[in-house]
């Protein structure tokens, strides 16, 4: 497994045209081809790429009164944020127990579809994120997150 690591690694280093040798092993990179003489065995990948952080990234839509719906496009966090609508305009993602750390959680968010109106998070230390929605003279209004990418990192 760690070989096969290894080579994957190395041939971009090494270019196209060149030969590596690992343990009487060669592997060959043309233009168009990987060649390995020699037996290489893998059984996964998984866990050579670590990113050393947990991550839950989605994006949050959210329509008249109703809690926003989030598609999720990755969640290493082992356990799934809710959301609830609190007020106009005000949004929280919630999370049980004490997995969001003070000091070693940090968000992200990028810009709704919607032009109308402006998007604000805040994490204040606890298990939630309070997610606020803003038309453009500053009043809080619903229906601004439409496909708005939310990210949370929790670091060890």
């Amino acid at each position: 497994m760690k070989k096969l690591f290894l080579i994957l690694f190395f041939i971009p280093l090494f270019g196209i045209g060149q030969t590596i040798s690992l343990n009487n092993n060669n592997i060959t990179c043309s233009d168009s081809s990987l060649t390995v003489k020699g037996n290489i065995t893998a059984d996964t990948l998984e866990g050579y790429y670590e990113i050393g952080y947990k991550v839950y990234a989605a994006l949050l839509t959210q329509t008249g009164t109703s809690d926003p719906s989030a598609t999720v496009l990755t969640n290493t966090l082992g356990e799934v944020p809710t959301y609830a609508y609190v007020s106009a305009g005000r949004y929280e993602l919630n999370i049980t127990g004490t997995l969001f750390l003070q000091n070693k959680t940090a968000v992200w968010f990028g810009a709704s579809r919607n032009s109308s109106g402006v998007v604000e998070m805040l994490y204040d230390g606890s298990s939630k994120i309070t997610i606020y929605t803003r038309d453009l003279a500053g009043s809080a209004i619903d229906e601004v997150l439409n496909y708005t990418y939310i990210e949370v990192r929790v670091y060890p």
